[in-house]
């Protein structure tokens, strides 16, 4: 799931992955939250400033219910090296796309 308030940005990385994984892009925390409710992922792509919240509330939704995901975050935020414990955590102004789709691909393969 691509958690990501840009739609240039989602439907960019959707294009990109499209031949290789089915991407489910939502814009928001709560819904975010919803889909992690009624599926199960291989992979969560988030960014953390978004629309009705912080993707770190998504995070911590994934360890109160214990899911076992794993995570990229892709924001214009960083986060700590406590707050990074494995996850893997690309600056969007120091990473193209291409370098994030690449950490996909490693990432679930």
């Amino acid at each position: 799931m691509h958690v990501e308030d840009d739609l240039d940005i989602q439907h960019l990385v959707k294009n990109m992955l499209s031949s290789d994984y089915t991407i489910d892009g939502v814009v928001g925390v709560k819904d975010a939250i919803k889909e992690l409710q009624q599926k199960n992922y291989d992979l969560l792509l988030l960014d953390l400033a978004l629309v009705d919240g912080n993707g770190i509330e998504v995070l911590q939704y994934l360890k109160e219910q214990d899911i076992k995901l794993p995570v990229i975050i892709f924001s214009a935020e960083g986060l700590t090296s406590k707050e990074t414990e494995n996850i893997v955590s690309l600056t969007k102004t120091q990473t193209s796309i291409e370098e994030l789709v690449k950490q996909i691909h490693s990432t679930l393969d």
